[in-house]
């Protein structure tokens, strides 16, 4: 667990992060198996989390939850046969290990504490109660993971530890690991926030430093001392000239997503400028295709 301020805003060093950063890999292999069935990145909570979020959902405390649906997607491919794409298997690890019955349309509703939804014509489950949440239903049409309902606007944020809760948008209490970023969770009267766990001082003077791989610089009016490769593999800490740093991908591969591309059979996407090469026909499928210049398994 990591430590930060108390009620009165009093700022401490936040301890490392227990369960390290995400492996890489295996969430990339993850998205490309996601795509090349036909998975988009906004079909599910769970698939948004994978595929776009590098901490895993850590930050909401749903990262086992979600590192188990994406061990289920990746062994999907590594037992799929040749010709035979494992899209009902990657189906079934999205819907709690239990094959999908069809659904029509985007929306999600509570059955318990499970996130019920439906993404491209299958229906999927994430177990809210797992992370130690319950099931909200924010609209008749809408349900998430969190603890509990509020009204946006009128809910005051708490700090409990390095842990915000607040409300979200949606109506929902959410509860917000600061510590996964780096950060502490401050409270003063009548809000809280995650920010820095250091000294005082003026984000507006401030000049930002790397040391190695720590990006220094000033949040919500404390110094913050964040060791970037903790946070994300194979990141550092970047200047960005006037005063500026921020976390950065160390590698220098390739530069973003205008160099993936098909090569033979393999996929190769830049990710984190890292370039990533995945077998498509060893995941199932028939091969690489590139559709709107982006490279898919299919």
């Amino acid at each position: 667990a990591w430590l930060a301020g108390t009620a009165c805003g009093c700022p401490h060093t936040p301890d490392p992060p227990a369960g390290g950063p995400v492996p890489r890999a295996g969430v990339i292999e993850a998205c490309v198996l996601l795509e090349g069935c036909g998975y988009g990145s906004v079909d599910s909570f769970a698939t948004a989390l994978i595929c776009a979020d590098p901490y895993l959902g850590e930050s909401y405390g749903l990262r086992g939850v979600l590192e188990g649906i994406r061990d289920c997607i990746v062994a999907a491919g590594a037992a799929a046969a040749p010709g035979m794409p494992p899209c009902n298997a990657v189906a079934t690890c999205l819907n709690g290990g239990v094959p999908p019955g069809p659904c029509a349309g985007s929306s999600s509703r509570c059955e318990g504490d499970v996130v019920v939804g439906c993404a491209e014509g299958s229906e999927t489950a994430l177990d809210c109660a797992a992370a130690a949440q319950l099931c909200v239903a924010s609209t008749p049409s809408t349900a998430e993971c969190g603890v509990g309902s509020c009204s946006p606007g009128a809910y005051v944020p708490t700090c409990d530890g390095a842990v915000l809760q607040q409300c979200n948008a949606n109506g929902v209490i959410a509860t917000i690991d600061c510590a996964v970023q780096g950060l502490g969770c401050l409270a003063e009267a009548g809000t809280a926030y995650c920010g820095g766990t250091g000294a005082p001082c003026d984000t507006a003077t401030f000049t930002g430093r790397c040391e190695d791989t720590h990006a220094v610089y000033c949040n919500q009016g404390f110094e913050a001392d964040v060791d970037c490769a903790t946070l994300i593999e194979n990141y550092t800490c970047a200047d960005l000239g006037a005063g500026a740093v921020s976390c950065l991908p160390a590698a220098s591969d390739c530069t973003d997503i205008a160099d993936d591309d098909c090569d033979g059979t393999d996929i190769v996407v830049c990710v984190d400028r890292r370039t990533w090469r995945f077998d498509c026909v060893a995941l199932g499928f028939g091969g690489c295709v590139v559709i709107n210049n982006l490279p898919y398994c299919q």
